[in-house]
């Protein structure tokens, strides 16, 4: 009877972690997949599946958030998922405003070349320099402070064009600004 009672124990247990292990919503939000703990009120940057990770698109530039908001809460965004920007070879970019690294599981940016530029808050260099996998990048530099709004520009929509505003170049598309280090100006 005790043996019984034991197994059936064990059983319980080992389906109770299972069921919290996977406790998360699975969503995109912008242009990334998050899996997000209304729990903890965190989220993880992950590929869109298992079977059609990121690098399965074409991305250029990765701007990872400290937090994003789903459903009228806000999650802190607190780790990116295994291999979830493995093999995007077309990076030209990274960003992330969290001012603690995120922790990185296995083979976050496997394939991608470390020499781009990854860009983060100016009092958080170090911190990157220093953290898993985010130190493989040798290229970290402080996130430029970007204008709120240009007033007023008239651009061809068939081409980019440059403009020079309060001595900084902008580059402007027909959707979006940029700087000239690529940051996209909202």
């Amino acid at each position: 009877m005790k043996i019984k009672i034991f197994t059936l124990f064990l059983v319980l247990a080992a389906s109770v972690g299972s069921i919290s292990a996977w406790d998360y919503e699975h969503v995109q939000i912008g242009d990334l997949y998050y899996n997000l703990d209304e729990s903890q009120l965190t989220a993880e940057v992950t590929s869109q599946n298992s079977s059609n990770p990121f690098w399965s698109t074409a991305i250029s530039t990765a701007n990872i958030p400290s937090s994003v908001e789903y459903n009228a809460k806000t999650y802190s965004v607190i780790s990116i998922g295994e291999g979830a920007f493995g093999g995007c070879t077309g990076l030209t970019s990274i960003t992330c405003k969290a001012l603690i690294p995120p922790t990185l599981w296995d083979d976050v940016f496997y394939l991608v070349n470390k020499s781009i530029p990854l860009y983060v808050q100016k009092e958080s260099i170090e911190k990157y320099a220093h953290a898993y996998q985010w130190a493989d990048f040798y290229n970290i530099l402080a996130i430029e402070e970007t204008p709120l709004a240009i007033d007023e520009v008239n651009a061809d929509p068939m081409h980019s064009q440059k403009i020079l505003l309060n001595g900084n170049i902008y580059i402007l598309t027909e959707e979006k600004v940029y700087t000239v280090t690529g940051q996209e100006v909202r």
